[in-house]
């Protein structure tokens, strides 16, 4: 499955960029994406923004402008994003009724930035701006003498305006001295699609997760199992983890520690905001389930070993062994995105020979069954047979889990 955002930066006066316009897309090949549903696409633009790309990230750490509904105001759709992620843009075809405005001084003293799309200084909308941050002038759907009356009528608010589909330096420069501080437009830079493969979450991972989020309390120790069987779920959270600014730098090696320190309100806001994609449904597949048997076998040998403290950093050298070849994305690249023990991802990137990696080279000749080949020596405290025994223990343990699990083809 491919995720697509388009993307467009606005600028001050100066020509430096101050944010970005996020808009949904559904493949690289058009300009326009074909939306039936605006709250359906939002929530597909902010999912795939927070969770495919990373929002900080995909905005260069400047707010990103988005489109909200109705809909997705009243049901707070906005609260999964950071308020200093994002400016919240109201349609121009927005029912205004009291509840709305209360809704949106809300989101004010929440500290979100509010701004009106594609004002023409039509009355009916008079009652929305004492709310309004910002204000966005389309140029193209305006002309001179509105664009002025606008820019006279605010010029002694607080609000800043936006000029948008700046063409040219003749409007660029018109703008200005009409007193617009902010622009968007083709003379600055086209909207560019941005492109990545969104890997899948198991169809039964899905289900137990969303299930244990309509709880009254999370179990962080269930939640934490269910992660564990999911290689692409284990690598989402220690990539949620690393984006967020007060987590940067935490070595996150055990998946529970990772949900305790998100704590229950982020945890749940966020994996409801990744499980609101609607497609996000494949069948495990032999790679996968290689990965978590290659996991917790690298992890119980090191519990039988010097190395016993360690052992959670096993699990993750073996399952994330094989997740280049599960997400189609190169290990480098998915090492950038996170943030594992320097040990660990010279040994995933092939960089260093240490403990870890004779650990990861022990499991990966074992798999092949060949009773000749020579295996590290890794001063186990335990025989070949009891080797054995536990390679065994491990295979039922993954059949267990995925059976558990259950298996789901299409």
């Amino acid at each position: 499955m491919e995720a697509y955002i388009a993307r467009q930066p606005i600028f001050n006066c100066r020509k430096k960029v101050e944010g970005y316009e996020l808009l949904y897309r559904d493949s690289l090949t058009v300009n326009q994406a074909n939306i039936s549903n605006g709250c359906q696409a939002t929530s597909r633009l902010l999912s795939d923004a927070i969770t495919v790309f990373g929002l900080p990230q995909l905005t260069n750490w400047r707010p990103a402008y988005i489109n909200f509904t109705k809909d997705l105001i009243m049901n707070d759709f906005v609260l999964l994003a950071q308020p200093q992620d994002i400016v919240v843009e109201i349609v121009e075809d927005i029912k205004i009724t009291n509840v709305l405005l209360q809704k949106l001084q809300f989101l004010k003293d929440e500290g979100y930035v509010l701004a009106l799309d594609d004002y023409t200084g039509d009355p009916a909308f008079q009652r929305l701006l004492p709310y309004m941050d910002i204000v966005k002038v389309d140029f193209r759907l305006t002309d001179y003498d509105t664009q002025r009356r606008i820019a006279n009528n605010l010029k002694d608010s607080s609000i800043t305006l936006l000029a948008e589909k700046i063409e040219t330096e003749e409007e660029f420069v018109r703008s200005m001295h009409l007193g617009y501080q902010l622009f968007q437009g083709y003379y600055f830079e086209k909207p560019v699609i941005l492109h990545r493969t969104l890997p899948s979450i198991a169809a039964s991972s899905y289900g137990r997760i969303l299930r244990e989020l309509h709880q009254d309390e999370i179990d962080f120790d269930r939640c934490a199992h269910i992660i564990h069987s999911d290689v692409v779920l284990t690598y989402r959270i220690m990539q949620k983890i690393q984006t967020l600014q007060y987590y940067r730098g935490n070595i996150i090696t055990a998946i529970k520690l990772a949900l305790v320190m998100m704590g229950t309100q982020e945890f749940r806001r966020w994996t409801l905001l990744l499980l609101a994609r609607e497609n996000n449904v494949t069948r495990f597949d032999e790679l996968v389930r290689q990965s978590y048997l290659r996991g917790i076998f690298i992890e119980r040998l090191m519990l039988e070993s010097n190395m016993a403290k360690y052992s959670d950093r096993g699990f993750l050298l073996g399952m994330f062994s094989l997740l280049d070849q599960i997400l189609g994305i190169e290990m480098g690249e998915l090492l950038q995105e996170i943030n594992v023990p320097v040990v660990i991802s010279e040994v995933l990137l092939d960089k260093a020979e240490n403990e870890y990696s004779r650990f990861l080279d022990y499991a990966m000749t074992y798999e092949k069954g060949d009773p000749n080949a020579e295996l590290p020596d890794l001063d186990l405290r335990i025989c070949p047979e009891q080797v054995a025994m536990l390679y065994m223990e491990c295979i039922r343990e993954t059949d267990h889990i995925f059976n558990e699990l259950g298996e789901v083809s299409r």
